[in-house]
């Protein structure tokens, strides 16, 4: 039955590499070759854990800002859309208090057309202007020579009497 293709004789090297001991069997490209099982996964795993990294730190970096607000609002009924003004809405006016300080170290503030060495007074002052005037702001100038106390002494008396004010830092 040598002649039947389903009885395939066993080939001689076959015969010879089962013949031989362990360690001398063959060792060349072609053997290491032949037992190769596929592709090698390494560079695709690496790959993919890298993509995977970069993927959780660019999640990281989101905040509440990105986050979509979803809650109804209050939606115009027609009696509002009437009394909604018509045109862009006008920012407030915008009020400089200068702080500057003489040379004996007393403060001097100019602003809102009276001058006083009280952040008291001129807080006062502003605190009227801001109770006539929609939406006005107030910004205190200091001088490059006045100390940072006098200036946190001011912007003080304007908080207190919650008159809305911020520092120039120029």
């Amino acid at each position: 039955m040598s002649g039947s293709p389903f009885h395939a004789e066993p080939s001689a090297d076959r015969e010879q590499d089962s013949a031989r001991p362990r360690s001398l069997r063959r060792r060349d490209a072609r053997a290491v070759w032949d037992l190769h099982m596929g592709p090698n996964m390494t560079p695709m795993v690496d790959v993919t854990l890298v993509i995977l990294i970069f993927f959780m730190a660019s999640t990281a970096f989101i905040g509440p800002e990105w986050v979509l607000e979803l809650a109804p609002r209050d939606r115009p009924t027609p009696a509002k859309a009437q009394a909604a003004p018509r045109g862009p809405a006008l920012p407030g006016a915008t009020f400089e208090i200068r702080l500057a300080t003489d040379a004996g170290g007393a403060p001097s503030l100019q602003g809102l057309g009276i001058e006083t060495d009280d952040p008291r007074a001129m807080a006062r002052a502003a605190s009227e202007v801001a109770s006539a005037t929609d939406g006005a702001e107030f910004v205190l100038t200091p001088e490059p020579a006045t100390p940072y106390q006098l200036v946190l002494r001011a912007h003080e008396a304007f908080h207190a009497l919650g008159v809305p004010i911020r520092v120039a830092t120029d």
